[in-house]
C-alpha cells in the first residue's frame, strides 16, 4: 500500500487559498515570493501553527526532553531549569518515573501498583524569566538525578503532521489571510467556523489515541 505523501508548507498555504476560493496559487513562503497571498501566507503560517499546536492535544507535539540547570533564583523556589527553546507550553515537570496515576494523596493507601511504587503527584512549577535568557522553569527537584520536561514542541517538520492538523490548519489560514486578500467576508466568516469545529473533530480523534490509567477505588469505598 503506497504512503501518502506528506503536505508541505506551501501546499498547506495553498489549500487556504482554494478553501477561499483564490485562483493564483503560491510557489514559496521562506522566502514569499513576490504574490500578496504568498506574503500574507507568510505571515500567518507560521503563527496560525503554533497557535493551533497549543489548542490541541496533538499526540505528534508532545515530547519529553531532560532539562538542564539554569541560574535564576526566585524567592519560594530551590531550584531552576533551562526552558526548551522549541516549547511553546510546558505541560509537567517530571522525574524518571514519569506523569502516571493520581494525586499525592493517593500515596498513603497504595503501595506497588503494576511495578510502580505508589502514586505520583503533580510536581509544582513557575516559568518566569531567566536572568540568563529567555525563560526559565521553577522548580523543588533538585538536579542530582535527571528532571525532565513534558511539553508541547514547536512542530515545523510538516511530515510529521497529522492529516486532520494540516487540513485544520488550512482553515485557520484561510480565516486570517482573507481580510488582507479582500476575500469575500462572508466566505472568510464561514471559514472561520468550519476551523473551529474542525478542531473540536481534530481534538476528539487525537485523544483516541490514548487511553487513561484505570481510576483507583477510594479506601473508603473499598471497606463498605
Amino acid at each position: 500500500m503506497p504512503v501518502p505523501t506528506a503536505l508541505g508548507e506551501v501546499d498547506i498555504c495553498n489549500m487556504a487559498l482554494s478553501h477561499l476560493s483564490m485562483s493564483q496559487y503560491i510557489q514559496s513562503i521562506d522566502p514569499p515570493d513576490k504574490s500578496n497571498e504568498a506574503q500574507a501566507c507568510a505571515f500567518w503560517y507560521p503563527k496560525m501553527r503554533n497557535w493551533l499546536l497549543r489548542m490541541a492535544p496533538w499526540n505528534f507535539a508532545y515530547v519529553n526532553l531532560q532539562l538542564a540547570s539554569d541560574t535564576t533564583t526566585m524567592p519560594g523556589w530551590k531550584f531552576a531549569y533551562q526552558y526548551p527553546n522549541d516549547c511553546l507550553q510546558l505541560i509537567a515537570v517530571v522525574t524518571q518515573a514519569g506523569l502516571r496515576f493520581g494525586q499525592a494523596f493517593w500515596t498513603n493507601y497504595w503501595g506497588n501498583y503494576s511495578g510502580l511504587n505508589g502514586s505520583i503527584p503533580k510536581i509544582p512549577t513557575k516559568v518566569v524569566q531567566s536572568t540568563v535568557s529567555g525563560e526559565a522553569i521553577m522548580c523543588d527537584l533538585p538536579n542530582t538525578s535527571p528532571v525532565f520536561a513534558f511539553y508541547i514542541q514547536c512542530v515545523t517538520n510538516t511530515a510529521l503532521f497529522d492529516p486532520l492538523f494540516s487540513d485544520t490548519l488550512s482553515l485557520y489560514v484561510a480565516s486570517r489571510i482573507g481580510g488582507p486578500l479582500r476575500a469575500n467576508m462572508q466566505k472568510v466568516a464561514a471559514i472561520a467556523q468550519a476551523a473551529q469545529g474542525m478542531r473540536l473533530q481534530a481534538m476528539a480523534q487525537s485523544m483516541n489515541e490514548s487511553q487513561q490509567d484505570p481510576e483507583r477505588v477510594s479506601p473508603s469505598i473499598s471497606v463498605r
